[in-house]
């Protein structure tokens, strides 16, 4: 628990915010507060919530802020990792008539044992359907070295080379 005072009156001084955060068993934050003093009550007026998949990775990001005296979400982030704990997706949703709807999702993609990306991709939520928007690929040699890197973007479902890299 953290209390910042914002005002001095000559004597004392006032509380203005107040934040509280939560730990799970792990030591891993699950929640986070901001509090604001007003007419002497506490009242939170922002939250974060996060979560953890069984290998500890943070997995969901949940954001919210009081607006009018009532709860609503301002970004939620929820991801997926492979056993080698690399991020291989991400889905950010926003706020819409009173629930969390998709905006945004990224993918990722890495070879055999040595982990290394080798497809990146973005898309966009429209139409009720995922559509790619931009699209890299990393070609590597034998050692692990980067060899290629080629970039294209989407406009209605269309490839456009962007960047080659060789």
């Amino acid at each position: 628990l953290e209390i910042q005072y914002t005002a001095h009156n000559g004597t004392d001084w006032s509380a203005g915010t107040k934040e509280l955060w939560e730990f799970n068993a792990a030591k891993l934050q699950t929640l986070h507060e901001k509090h604001t003093l007003s007419n002497s009550n506490w009242t939170i007026t922002l939250r974060e919530i996060k979560g953890y998949d069984a290998a500890n990775n943070n997995d969901l990001i949940e954001n919210y802020a009081l607006q009018s005296n009532v709860w609503k979400g301002t970004k939620k982030e929820q991801y997926v990792f492979n056993s080698a704990k690399k991020k291989t997706s991400s889905i950010v949703y926003t706020w819409f008539n009173g629930a969390w709807a998709n905006s945004t999702k990224e993918t990722w993609e890495f070879n055999g044992p040595s982990a290394k990306q080798t497809l990146h991709e973005k898309y966009s939520w429209s139409n009720n359907a995922w559509l790619i928007t931009l699209q890299e690929n990393l070609g590597y040699d034998a050692a692990g070295n980067n060899t290629s890197i080629e970039n294209y973007s989407y406009t209605n479902g269309v490839q456009k080379g962007t960047k080659k890299e060789e």
